[in-house]
């Protein structure tokens, strides 16, 4: 699940909640995405309908 979302300088910066220590060490934890996301927001606005 994502944990937030924020813009800076046009880029789009993502982050998901299984990638904090309390989730990501969790054996039950099935998908860790411990990486940050970012793209540009030009890039994804052409995404949206």
């Amino acid at each position: 699940m994502t944990e937030g979302i924020t813009e800076y300088n046009g880029t789009a910066y993502l982050v998901y909640e299984s990638g904090s220590h309390l989730y990501a060490s969790d054996p039950a934890t099935l998908n860790v995405i411990p990486r940050l996301h970012k793209a540009s927001v030009t890039s994804l606005t052409p995404l949206v309908p």
